[in-house]
């Protein structure tokens, strides 16, 4: 293998990218080689299986990086300085193969779905001025704190392939991961930037509020998402520390940094083919996936437990934005008809307590909650220390806030589709369909606020006739 070390940096080796070749250095002299040193070649409503579960596509959107800082940058400047992507709380997914969400910067709505052709695209829209920039023959896998998107090629035969399956089961979608094909960076804040296989397998760090840094690698013979995770100080001097993930965990969706800083969770993803074999078995269950929460300090895992199957369009686990605690969303079965009968609103602290959120914040359950078949955790709005749930009705989507304040209803969204998100600044974005008076319809990706209201289009795709024909 060639010399690749940096002079005055005895002994580590210097980043690859996702050929296999030698890339700009992104982290600080501690950081081992990325495993990634392999070649990668370039190359509506509620969907579900007659199981005892309803399994709906979900699309995950992790949190990667390319940064280039080094030591002395992280010693001499703040971290508004340095620029670093803040790792908050929040997270979504895509629910569908066509699906809309907007990047952790609030700047960029992202669009995925296919062309004329059935191939498949990445539109990514400037909110602020509506440029759109596509990128064909892709499907996204991940997203990163900082406005930068991972995408595997994909062609119109392979995404129909998987669309016709009984899982529908595609790269970035639900709480699954694999081996990708090939696997490319599009950093939007890039002005004309096009996705590149040539990036470093790894995503740029992302900083917590207690000034300690994340750095997230990818391992492409594992999956698209993060399998590795350090921890470096922005005054430190170069001696980081790696995650001490348990030796059987997966590649895991980084959900961010605690309120405080000092903790980070991650989600564990699970292999595609592990995921189809263990649905279609006898049992008819999701293999079963842990959240663990890890101490910036010592990259100790302090909490974990395991998440529970993901019914119809639950969203991810999020941190509480009152509290170091991560929550999420269960539905609750009837045992006799096996129906939704409510939901669970679950947290985990780090000191490894399981708790029931909707007695922390004495919230009561509405009526409304025990005649749904779905709910979301839609997203987190900081600013009035709130979470954001959605509830399934017959022409919509019922808007909740809950939190140390109680529980408010805020409105309805139209359409009834459970892939909205929510971010804030930007307020909820959705896939829709308009229908013209000439029979012809277009998929559009629009924008309402909190209560529900102030709809704003920020994309629209080709009209589509009647028949069905572009």
């Amino acid at each position: 293998m060639p010399d690749t070390t940096e002079p005055g940096a005895p002994g580590v080796e210097q980043p690859t990218d996702l050929q296999g070749e030698a890339a700009e250095p992104s982290l600080p002299a501690f950081a081992p080689q990325s495993a990634a040193a392999v070649a990668v070649p370039p190359a509506r409503r509620r969907g579900g299986i007659a199981l005892l579960i309803a399994v709906v596509v979900l699309g995950i959107l992790g949190v990667c990086g390319l940064g280039i800082w080094g030591i002395t940058t992280f010693a001499t400047q703040t971290l508004e300085e340095i620029g670093l992507p803040l790792g908050l709380p929040g997270e979504e997914y895509f629910y569908y193969p066509d699906g809309a969400f907007v990047t952790y910067d609030g700047r960029f709505a992202i669009i995925n779905t296919s062309d004329v052709a059935g191939e498949p695209q990445v539109v990514a829209v400037d909110i602020e001025t509506g440029e759109a920039r596509e990128a064909q023959g892709y499907t996204t896998v991940a997203v990163e704190r900082a406005p930068v998107l991972w995408l595997t090629p994909m062609n119109a035969e392979e995404r129909g392939e998987r669309l016709d399956s009984d899982l529908m089961l595609m790269p970035g979608m639900g709480p699954f991961d694999e081996p990708p094909s090939g696997l490319e960076a599009w950093e939007l804040d890039e002005g004309g930037s096009e996705p590149s296989p040539y990036a470093p397998a790894r995503w740029r760090p992302v900083a917590g509020a207690a000034d300690w840094i994340a750095y997230l690698e990818i391992d492409v013979l594992r999956g698209s998402q993060p399998a590795r995770l350090l921890f470096n100080n922005s005054a430190s001097s170069g001696e980081g520390h790696k995650a001490a993930l348990p030796e059987d965990f997966g590649t895991f969706a980084f959900r961010g940094f605690s309120p405080s800083g000092d903790y980070v969770a991650l989600e564990e993803l699970t292999q595609v083919g592990e995921a189809e074999e263990a649905i279609s078995g006898p049992e008819g269950e999701f293999p079963e996936r842990r959240l663990i929460i890890v101490r910036a300090a010592d990259g100790n895992v302090v909490a974990e437990t395991i998440l529970g199957d993901f019914y119809a369009d639950i969203g991810p686990a999020q941190w509480a934005p009152d509290s170091d605690r991560v929550v999420w969303v269960e539905l609750v079965f009837d045992e006799g008809t096996g129906e939704v009968s409510s939901l669970e609103l679950k947290g985990l602290d780090p000191n490894g307590e399981e708790l029931d959120m909707l007695e922390v914040w004495d919230i009561e359950p509405p009526g409304e909650w025990h005649s749904m078949m779905w709910a979301a955790l839609a997203g987190v709005d900081r600013s009035s220390e709130e979470i954001v749930v959605l509830t399934d009705e017959t022409s919509g989507n019922r808007i909740w806030t809950l939190g140390p304040g109680g529980i408010t209803d805020r409105g309805s969204l139209p359409w009834g589709d459970s892939s909205a998100s929510y971010r804030e600044g930007v307020g909820f974005i959705q896939m829709e369909t308009e229908f013209d008076n000439d029979g012809t319809s277009r998929s559009t990706a629009v924008t309402y606020d909190l209560t529900g209201g102030s709809r704003k289009v920020l994309w629209r795709g080709r009209e589509m006739a009647g028949d069905g024909t572009w």
